[in-house]
């Protein structure tokens, strides 16, 4: 915005809450003609937490089927982002429910966020809101467990989930194959790539 370099490389999806009209990056646009990556966001559980995976992605597919995704995601411009893709529930002799029972025994789901727009962020009252702050809402709502949201570090995630300080990262994780080594991860519910973005005034350079 003020110049120092000519671009950046950010997710799609950032660049839909943070820059343009109405946003403190009113000079900015996104490059339309490119995208760098293709890229899915999930939401990460600790390893081995299989059903709690499988009651998360039945939420989502219920929130899919009576169309509630759908209308949080419009809230946010947010509809061509979604995935509407039901998951496959395994069998349930196959899934291991310790971590659900421990986070049906406290009865909240403890939520590691961090605030940016248009997925987790604080409105002019200073209230939380967002994509992601209504779909987990609306998935809690279904399984039957509070949400409380954590602000964390992204660069220790992975240390606040392992040791129970949350139950679950939810925060426009990308999908990887080495994050998928390490933990239980939803369903995607989201596409995202990555976007060059320019002053607007140069978009047509590009």
């Amino acid at each position: 915005s003020s110049g120092t370099v000519d671009g950046c490389v950010v997710d799609y999806v950032c660049s839909i809450g943070m820059i343009g009209e109405g946003s403190d990056y009113e000079n900015l646009s996104v490059v339309e003609k490119y995208a760098f990556a293709d890229e899915q966001y999930g939401i990460a559980f600790r390893k081995g937490s299989t059903k709690t995976v499988a009651v998360v992605n039945a939420a989502i597919n219920e929130l899919i089927s009576n169309g509630k995704l759908a209308e949080i995601a419009a809230k946010y411009n947010l509809s061509e982002q979604i995935d509407t893709e039901l998951a496959q529930i395994p069998a349930e002799d196959t899934l291991d429910a310790t971590d659900w029972e421990y986070i049906k025994e406290k009865e909240t789901l403890v939520i590691g966020i961090t605030y940016f727009e248009p997925m987790n962020y604080l409105d002019d009252n200073n209230e939380l809101v967002g994509f992601e702050t209504e779909f987990a809402k609306a998935v809690c709502e279904i399984i039957g467990v509070t949400p409380v949201f954590q602000e964390i570090s992204w660069n220790s995630k992975e240390m606040e989930l392992n040791s129970k300080g949350i139950d679950c990262i939810w925060n426009g994780l990308s999908i990887t194959p080495d994050r998928e080594e390490t933990m239980e991860i939803s369903k995607p519910y989201m596409n995202n790539k990555q976007v060059l973005v320019v002053k607007s005034e140069n978009v047509d350079k590009y």
